[in-house]
């Protein structure tokens, strides 16, 4: 029949896709360079052990409430974007990304700091425009997932010889020791990907008003 010469394996067509596909993930994988941490810290006191793949695995004391430091070395001028990966260990509660018994964690911030490689105590905050993540969480579900968030930045950061990059990860939630278990950070120039500069009409905003049409209706100074 017509409808089962249409879902039949065609070679060639499957080849190409299988083909892009490989291709794509490896642009994709390119455009990210993960970043392999000079120093990494634990307000809470725990252990904060470098794995293989760059990776920060949590180990020891669990805190209520932690803020992981992690300093590294750049050469770039131009990031425009870090991204944040949760990752799974099979130490970790439920095998998940989080600390708590429930294998959750809850960042309530990420503090990103640059300052240029010749003085390397001359600190200035990375602004972002815009960060989205791959998952919310409203009931709490257990994170069992490796999960991505994307900071993008406001402009592109990066002194000329080199800087060098602080990054604060705040987990101060009411929840007690919802702390990340296993992270890797990772930044990117790529402007196409994660674009550094948004004009008024994607900034303007939030405006107060009782509904949408109000909202529309309304000149806001």
């Amino acid at each position: 029949t017509v409808l089962a010469s249409m879902k039949r394996p065609v070679e060639d067509i499957d080849a190409a896709q299988a083909a892009w596909e490989k291709a794509a993930g490896e642009k994709v994988r390119a455009r990210w360079q993960p970043l392999d941490p000079a120093t990494v810290t634990s307000a809470g006191g725990a252990t904060l052990k470098e794995l293989y793949d760059r990776s920060v695995l949590a180990e020891g004391t669990n805190s209520e409430k932690d803020t992981y430091e992690f300093t590294v070395p750049i050469d770039v001028t131009d990031f425009t974007a870090i991204r944040l990966e949760a990752l799974t260990d099979e130490s970790l509660p439920g095998k998940g990304t989080g600390r708590a018994e429930n294998s959750n964690f809850v960042l309530t911030e990420l503090e990103v700091e640059i300052a240029p490689a010749s003085d390397p105590e001359k600190f200035d905050r990375v602004w972002f425009a815009a960060a989205n993540a791959d998952y919310s969480q409203p009931k709490f579900d257990v994170l069992q997932e490796a999960r991505t968030a994307v900071f993008t930045a406001i402009k592109p950061y990066g002194y000329a010889g080199g800087s060098v990059l602080r990054v604060r990860m705040k987990q101060e939630s009411k929840f007690a020791g919802h702390n990340i278990g296993r992270f890797r950070l990772a930044l990117t120039t790529d402007k196409t990907m994660a674009p550094a500069e948004f004009d008024t009409w994607y900034m303007n905003g939030p405006f107060i008003a009782a509904d949408g049409k109000t909202a529309y209706e309304t000149v806001y100074e």
